[in-house]
């Protein structure tokens, strides 16, 4: 009898073991159907899945919690963000009156708050107003896919370690979703060069009198840059007048168009300082001293506000002609940044006896590195400036800028740090004026024709 229920046992062991290799097997397959499916899904297919599962995700989050992510979102800016009072003054917006109306609306059960329609909310309430100064919004997925790439590349720069440890926790990774190597790949490329994007276009608008280049974005120097600009320049010799249009540039790699474009029309080494000011929020003395040890200097004025000084070597001291000290009063840091441009240093691309007029057309299109090529050449008297004033979106010279998460959303948002001023006190985010602005009627490319014909310059 022992034996005969020993060998019922080993039977339904046995049958147990069938039962779970043949669940084992069954996983297998449907993996590997869930593998072959991904494999034919195409690539709008799997941007549209993601997209659904980003909103599915953020759709799960409460109602408090959206609300808490705002409140936390405020709290941080108050505490850090450089640039309130300057919105206030240049935009007429008060940014904490716009909070509290844009809460009330995010807190309405009748609205359906979808991801777009809450990213739309955040845009139109908090963002577009103030023109987005400061660079201040919550940043999208390429964005996002974009820097991590750029972080995975190089994992010990501290700037992106500093976005990488952030853009990689949970709550992140949920908002902006799934990632892989072609994700990164194809993000980078719409974010930067997309395929037969072509950056600089050169034109001769009159022989032997009047050159022409546009630059749509300020990329990094590329061999394709160079191919272009390389021979346009050897030819402008003797010309009377070059036109440079950054209208309508959204930004990019300032430095590639300093030594492309900047180097090739000045003979003697330019030295450009600027001034970053900083609030002490903890957020701010955290990024400054993991990603920019050593730079954040307590400062006092002086002289009825003549001087700016600093403690030390940081010493800032310069004339002041057009500083808001009321706006530089309310910061706790200091910091002077100092670019040294050279005469052209890349092999045959001289602008050989080029002694003729540089005119620069800018629009309000001309933002962050497009605004910081505009101020220096109107402060350096490198060209004379057409067309409208830059919305005022121009980051810090020398600083990165800083991000943070939402804690439930895992939304990150970026501002720029500081509250940046040239030499002479003027602060950049009020945007950069041009020395003429537009005829009536007539664009700045235009104008500038006008100008020429009628021999004013």
């Amino acid at each position: 009898m022992y034996e005969d229920l020993k060998g019922a046992n080993k039977k339904k062991i046995g049958i147990l073991l069938i039962i779970v290799l043949i669940f084992c097997i069954f996983l297998l397959i449907i993996n590997f159907v869930n593998c072959s499916i991904n494999v034919l899904e195409t690539w709008e297919e799997r941007e549209e899945r993601i997209a659904i599962e980003r909103n599915e995700f953020f759709m799960s989050l409460t109602r408090e919690q959206i609300l808490e992510d705002f409140d936390y979102m405020m709290q941080i800016l108050e505490e850090n963000y450089p640039l309130f009072e300057l919105v206030y003054r240049v935009c007429g917006v008060d940014m904490f009156e716009n909070a509290s109306g844009l809460r009330v609306k995010l807190a309405d059960e009748t609205v359906e708050l979808g991801l777009d329609v809450f990213l739309q909310m955040m845009r139109d309430g908090l963002f577009e107003p103030v023109g987005f100064r400061g660079h201040l919004q919550i940043i999208n997925r390429d964005y996002y896919l974009s820097r991590l790439g750029d972080a995975l590349n190089m994992p010990d720069y501290p700037w992106l370690k500093f976005s990488y440890n952030l853009f990689t926790l949970h709550p992140a990774v949920n908002f902006y979703g799934e990632v892989d190597e072609d994700d990164i790949d194809a993000a980078r490329n719409r974010y930067r060069r997309q395929p037969g994007f072509v950056n600089v276009v050169v034109d001769i608008i009159e022989e032997g009198r009047i050159g022409y280049m546009r630059v749509n974005r300020m990329l990094g120097v590329g061999s394709a840059d160079i191919v272009t600009v390389r021979p346009f320049y050897n030819q402008l010799a003797g010309y009377e007048h070059l036109i440079i249009d950054i209208r309508d540039n959204p930004g990019g790699d300032v430095h590639g168009f300093l030594q492309l474009v900047t180097s090739a029309h000045i003979e003697n080494i330019v030295t450009v300082s600027s001034f970053n000011f900083i609030r002490g929020g903890e957020l701010n003395i955290e990024f400054m001293d993991t990603v920019h040890p050593g730079r954040r200097n307590s400062f006092e004025i002086v002289n009825d506000g003549q001087f700016i000084r600093g403690g030390g070597s940081s010493t800032l001291n310069f004339v002041n002609t057009n500083m808001n000290l009321d706006e530089i009063s309310s910061f706790d840091y200091a910091m002077r940044h100092t670019q040294t441009l050279f005469p052209l240093q890349l092999p045959n691309l001289q602008m050989t006896d080029f002694d003729g007029q540089i005119w620069l057309l800018i629009n309000e299109g001309s933002v962050s590195a497009a605004e910081q090529i505009a101020s220096l050449y109107k402060n350096q008297n490198l060209a004379i400036l057409v067309g409208n004033t830059t919305r005022g979106v121009v980051g810090n010279p020398g600083l990165y800028p800083v991000y943070f998460m939402l804690p439930n959303s895992g939304a990150i948002v970026r501002y720029d740090i500081a509250y940046t001023i040239d030499s002479s006190g003027r602060p950049l985010e009020e945007g950069i004026s041009p020395h003429i602005f537009n005829r009536p009627g007539m664009d700045a490319l235009e104008t500038v024709l006008a100008l020429i014909q009628e021999g004013a310059y």
